[in-house]
């Protein structure tokens, strides 16, 4: 990760020539009245801002990574590697599906009371997640996480009669997503990202039309996700792609509520200012499928990590094994 932050320091400073070069040259071309090579110009100086802009968001997230153990060969964090248990009972095993920006850890406080349980579970990294490097991410698809979950999912039915599925944020949709192609006996979903925000509605439909994410990923390819967490363990990305959040997007478009046949266990805090969870219930209600929901007063988005964890994972244990 030292040499991560290194190129990073070095493309920055790389860039910066190139502002500076760029400046000087603008300034020439006005003077000689050159101004279609002045336009030119200052559209590259736009594109050089935007790209250190970029880099540096991208120090925020190696300045985060610090704090955990680092493979440099494989790129993996110790906190972010998959993680599962197929011993105990047989019959019963829950699939985890962890959320954007995230990994398995998410899910620290549940596991040791599924082992506790004797109940089988898996927990699978998204593609692009819990390494260093965001350059798959960069790439990546919506299709692609589906594909990580089903090959978990089936991964974990080689073990056991039946599973169920917790998943949270992204990760309650994609266990939506699952829940329409393989049978589901509990499905779990905490804040799930089944519609973005309000004020996320006119970007999502910006970066949706064609050409526009290309054009907005060439002047600012990596966005600021969230700040810093002070004395925080959580492992999280606070800086990710423009493209990996236009494929967050694309998943909604491959909802069908037709297919979605079970009851859902709708877990979500009160202080959310991330999912929807008024519009996720409204939903539901609209396409009649059944939910019990759960409000955590004092939690916020990532109800598993939050104040109210120690509850919210016995609730959902409950859950599974009532």
């Amino acid at each position: 990760m030292k040499n991560s932050e290194a190129n990073i320091k070095k493309e920055i400073v790389t860039l910066r020539i190139i502002g500076m070069v760029s400046i000087l040259s603008l300034i020439l071309s006005i003077w000689q009245g050159e101004y279609i090579l002045s336009l030119l110009l200052t559209m590259i100086l736009f594109i050089v801002s935007g790209h250190i802009k970029g880099k540096k968001n991208l120090r925020i997230n190696l300045l985060h990574f610090k704090k955990f153990t680092f493979d440099e060969i494989s790129g993996e964090f110790e906190v972010a590697k998959p993680v599962g248990s197929f011993a105990g009972e047989k019959k019963h095993g829950v699939l985890l599906l962890h959320g954007f920006s995230a990994s398995p850890q998410e899910f620290r406080f549940i596991i040791p009371l599924l082992i506790q349980k004797n109940i089988p579970f898996y927990a699978p990294r998204l593609t692009g997640f819990g390494i260093a490097n965001v350059v798959t991410l960069h790439s990546v698809k919506a299709v692609q996480w589906l594909r990580d979950s089903l090959d978990a999912y089936d991964l974990l039915k080689q073990q056991v009669d039946e599973i169920s599925i917790v998943g949270h944020s992204m990760g309650g949709l994609l266990a939506t997503l699952v829940a329409q192609q393989r049978e589901v006996k509990k499905l779990v979903l905490s804040a799930p990202y089944l519609v973005e925000n309000e004020n996320h509605s006119f970007r999502k439909k910006l970066l949706k039309t064609p050409g526009v994410l290309c054009l907005m990923s060439l002047f600012l390819p990596v966005v600021r996700k969230s700040s810093i967490e002070q004395n925080s363990d959580r492992f999280v990305y606070h800086a990710v792609p423009l493209h990996s959040i236009k494929a967050l997007w694309d998943l909604h478009g491959l909802l069908d509520y037709e297919k979605i046949k079970k009851e859902i266990f709708l877990l979500s805090g009160s202080l959310d200012n991330t999912t929807n969870n008024r519009m996720n219930t409204k939903i539901l209600s609209a396409k009649n499928i059944a939910f019990k929901k759960y409000e955590f007063e004092k939690s916020g988005h990532n109800i598993f990590e939050d104040i109210e964890r120690e509850e919210v994972a016995q609730k959902v244990i409950e859950i599974l094994t009532e």
